[in-house]
Order: C-alpha cells, then sequence, then structure tokens
C-alpha cells in the first residue's frame, strides 16, 4: 500500500513537472512572439508618409509571424513603387508645363522690354501677370494631389511658429493697412514645430491672403498661437461675413469657392493636405457671433517644453 502511495506521489510530481514545464515553454514562446510583434509594430509606426525606405524587422523563422514581415515588407516594396512613380509623374507633368508657360513668359518680356506707347504695353503687362497667376495655379494643384495622395515630399526642420506669424505680418501689413484691417496677435511665445519651412510659409500666407482679398474694409482678425504638452493650436477668426453657406462642409475640397470669390479654391485645399500631410488637422466654421473661424492643430516638436503664455497685441491701421 505504501509503495503504491509513493508511485502515486511520484507520478504526481511529475506530472506536475511536465506542465509546469509546458507552462513554461508555452510563456517563453508566447513572449518571445509578442516581443517580435511589438518590434514591427514600432517599426511600422515609424514609416512615414515621407520615408518609406524603412522596412519591419525580419527573422528567419518560418511562421506566421515572420509570414506577416515579410507581406509587410513587400507591401511597402509596391507602395514606395507607387510613391516613386507618382512623384515621376508630377514631375514630369508640371516640367511639360511649366516650359512653354516660362517660354511664353521669356517672349513677352522681351517685347515689354522694346519701345512700347503705354497702351500697348498694357495689355502685354496684362498677360504676364495671368502666366504668373496659372504657373502658381499649376504648382498649387500638383501639391495639393500630391499631399491628397499622402506622396507629398517633406523636408522637415524646426520652424519657430510664432517668429514666422510675426514676419509674415509685417510682409502683409501693407495689405492690411491698404484695406485698414485691424490684426490682434496673441501668442504663448515661441513655439516650435517640425515641418517644411517653405510649405508652412505657404500656409500662412494663404490664410493672409484669405483675409486680404475677402474681408471688408475694416474688420478685426484675430490670430492665437498656444500649446499643449503635444500639439500647436493655430485660430485665425475674422468679424466678416464668413465662409459663404453654399460650400458648406465641401470648403477644403480642391476649386470649391463662394459664389463671390474670384479666387480659384485652391487656398483652404492647400491649407488642408499640408497641415493633414504633417499629422495635423483643420476645422472652419462659421461661429454664431457671426464672422469666420478657422483652428488648425499641429503636432508639437518632441521634447519641448511648454513656454508660460504671454500676450502681444499687433495692430494694423
Amino acid at each position: 500500500m505504501r509503495v503504491l502511495r509513493n508511485l502515486r506521489f511520484r507520478f504526481l510530481c511529475l506530472w506536475l513537472l511536465i506542465v509546469l514545464f509546458g507552462f513554461a515553454i508555452v510563456f517563453y514562446a508566447t513572449r518571445r512572439m509578442l516581443n517580435y510583434v511589438s518590434e514591427i509594430t514600432e517599426a511600422a509606426s515609424r514609416i512615414g508618409q515621407s520615408d518609406l525606405s524603412s522596412r519591419v524587422p525580419t527573422n528567419k523563422r518560418n511562421d506566421e509571424v515572420g509570414h506577416l514581415a515579410l507581406t509587410l515588407n513587400h507591401m511597402l516594396d509596391r507602395i514606395e513603387s507607387s510613391m516613386h512613380q507618382l512623384h515621376t509623374i508630377t514631375e514630369s507633368l508640371a516640367h511639360d508645363l511649366r516650359s512653354p508657360l516660362t517660354a511664353i513668359r521669356g517672349k513677352l518680356e522681351i517685347v515689354l522690354s522694346s519701345d512700347l506707347k503705354v497702351e500697348q504695353s498694357e495689355p502685354i503687362v496684362s498677360a504676364i501677370d495671368e502666366l504668373d497667376r496659372l504657373t502658381e495655379f499649376l504648382n498649387t494643384s500638383l501639391d495639393v494631389a500630391e499631399a491628397r495622395a499622402d506622396a507629398l515630399r517633406l523636408s522637415r526642420t524646426e520652424v519657430d511658429l510664432d517668429e514666422l506669424l510675426r514676419v509674415m505680418l509685417n510682409l502683409y501689413e501693407p495689405c492690411m493697412s491698404e484695406k485698414g484691417l485691424r490684426v490682434d496677435l496673441r501668442s504663448a511665445g515661441p513655439v516650435t514645430v517640425l515641418a517644411d519651412a517653405a510649405l508652412l510659409h505657404r500656409v500662412i500666407a494663404n490664410l493672409l491672403d484669405n483675409e486680404c482679398n475677402h474681408l471688408p474694409a475694416a474688420c478685426t482678425v484675430s490670430i492665437r498661437l498656444g500649446a499643449s504638452e503635444n500639439t500647436v493650436i493655430l485660430t485665425v477668426e475674422d468679424d466678416g461675413p464668413g465662409f459663404a453657406s453654399e460650400i458648406g462642409l465641401q470648403m477644403f475640397e480642391q476649386r470649391v469657392k463662394g459664389r463671390d470669390s474670384k479666387g480659384r479654391g485652391l487656398g483652404l485645399a492647400f491649407v488642408e493636405a499640408v497641415v493633414r500631410a504633417h499629422g495635423g488637422s483643420v476645422t472652419a466654421s462659421n461661429p454664431p457671433q457671426g464672422g469666420a473661424l478657422l483652428t488648425i492643430n499641429w503636432p508639437r516638436a518632441a521634447g519641448e517644453t511648454v513656454n508660460a503664455p504671454h500676450s502681444l497685441t499687433l495692430v494694423n491701421r
């Protein structure tokens, strides 16, 4: 009887050891697999719109996770190839369209440099201005198309948005003064964002162009720049007539504009496309008190401390 109990005890101990050993193997294999999945996830999250050359890590194991990594890399190869083809097409298209425009402009300037009467030179000057607007329209249309296809190439650098706003307001001061517009800027101080400086410059220019071109005289433009831990918030509000009711939720679509607008319907489309390409968002509305309100949320540069807010008012009369 005692021998039987000993056998049972030994069998139970052996069974427990087998269970614990199996549990340890499953735990180790599961943890190793989850760590590998985590590495794949982190690597995939670092692959941005402007950097499609990175790939997720692979291993020599012939399992489902290894197949997943290979599949993701093959998919990224196809996406990178498609983006390269898109860039090639847009560059060729831009070159094919810009070349004749540049040639026509050059010939008109040669004619303009000769001795012409005022009534003869005015149509030539007007034609040159139209060619410049057409070239700008072409460039902006291509940029918007690339951004909406998540193919806009970004050269990110640290940009002080507060400083950029002040520089741009100084440039637009003559336009604002001519129309009698008042500009009220309240900023949280130096705020750094990681952005393509040239595109961000054009975003601010588009916002100020809209105010100069569409606001009646003697209106007020209120610009607010603030920052949270991870986000920069830029709001542009005015007390003008607001956004046209007929454009509704389509105000960020290309060539959508109000009936009375003299623009080409690309300003807000370009702003939204560039902000989205940088990982931000844009909203626009007509507040109940009247006017127009546009809010941009832009990712904040990593590691930057939040400054104590302070205010500054700029007035153009």
